[in-house]
């Protein structure tokens, strides 16, 4: 039962610790990657900050995740103890970008653009030419990007907000 309780806990931790990242890359997406570097470097920097608070947290969670696993697992051996350190990066990731967007009360502003390439397969991406002054080139993930018809050299019309900080997200593409 160790084993399972082991394994079940490091999952369940793994998942909390990843699931604002996912929601951030699937609803709350940016245009740039400065926003995600940012907040990422703002939340190691609050867990540096905060490392005294963590490592009792830490300890805390490594003791009930011992308590747990029915005592079969030494409290430096039980799973978790790394979710505290991860855990405030990617909250601070997540919670960043979703305020960004969530609090937006800018208007839809929409821009005229093109398809400039587009890719499948594994790594399905398709490439815009980016509509703000002194840009090249957008390349979106597929799936994130519902653009019936998607071709090289075809007009579309990209509907984006400027977002709470300031970080322009997309709201849609036709």
């Amino acid at each position: 039962m160790a084993g399972a309780s082991y394994s079940g806990l490091t999952y369940a931790l793994l998942l909390a610790a990843a699931a604002p990242v996912i929601a951030a890359a699937n609803f709350f997406d940016t245009i740039d990657w400065t926003p995600w570097l940012l907040l990422l470097a703002v939340g190691v920097a609050l867990a540096w900050l905060f490392r005294q608070v963590l490592s009792t947290l830490q300890a805390r969670l490594r003791r009930r995740a011992a308590s747990l696993t029915a005592g079969e697992v030494p409290p430096e051996h039980a799973p978790g103890g790394w979710f505290v350190w991860v855990a405030v990066p990617t909250w601070t990731l997540g919670l960043g970008l979703a305020l960004n967007v969530l609090l937006d009360a800018s208007p839809l502003e929409e821009h005229a653009s093109q398809i400039v390439a587009v890719s499948n397969g594994k790594n399905a991406r398709v490439t815009l030419r980016d509509f703000r002054p002194g840009g090249d080139t957008l390349s979106l993930r597929r799936n994130s990007v519902p653009i019936a018809d998607a071709e090289a050299g075809r007009p579309v019309t990209i509907a984006a907000h400027r977002g709470f900080f300031g970080w322009a997200w997309i709201a849609s593409i036709r």
